[in-house]
């Protein structure tokens, strides 16, 4: 049991600390992730299909927190060409070509075929991603220039006032 976190969500965040403890361990501010735009497009792609909004629209952050994700515009496929053309080695999780994993089914059967049809399908959906992005930091600005900040944090205890966004509660989801 991954208390409530599939194994894919359990083994990221074990990845995500483990870089963490390394960067405090050497003093380092950043960590760097190898995600691409395949990557982001998958994220997306399985956030549809699980039911989303707009904050699901956004795919995979640029930064967050100490993590950059320098990546995000470059395919895997162009990662594979510089490779190839460099002559330089990598290695393969053999765990990504198992279908049982939703992320796999998604980048092996759905893409392939998708692209097939829509060869644009990368393009467009970290268009659209991009597009969520800019659309979320617009609201977040509206929404403090109406509201100012209904949310306050003391230590660990959260306070919204609910009576502030009681009508447009939605647009603080």
């Amino acid at each position: 049991s991954f208390r409530g976190e599939s194994f894919e969500e359990h083994a990221r965040n074990v990845r995500y600390r483990m870089a963490s403890e390394i960067a405090r361990e050497h003093g380092y501010n950043i960590i760097a992730t190898a995600h691409t735009l395949d990557d982001s497009v998958e994220t997306v792609l399985m956030r549809i299909f699980g039911g989303t909004g707009i904050h699901g629209l956004q795919g995979i952050p640029p930064t967050r927190g100490m993590i950059v994700r320098p990546l995000l515009s470059i395919t895997s496929d162009e990662i594979y060409a510089h490779l190839q053309s460099h002559a330089i080695a990598w290695r393969e999780d053999l765990s990504n070509e198992d279908p049982a994993y939703s992320r796999n089914f998604i980048r092996n059967r759905i893409i392939p075929r998708a692209r097939d049809k829509c060869p644009m399908l990368q393009g467009a959906v970290g268009s659209l991603s991009e597009l969520a992005r800019d659309t979320i930091n617009l609201l977040d600005r509206l929404l403090f220039k109406n509201y100012g900040n209904p949310v306050q944090v003391d230590s660990e205890i959260v306070r919204i006032d609910a009576d502030v966004i009681k009508d447009d509660y939605p647009a603080f989801c």
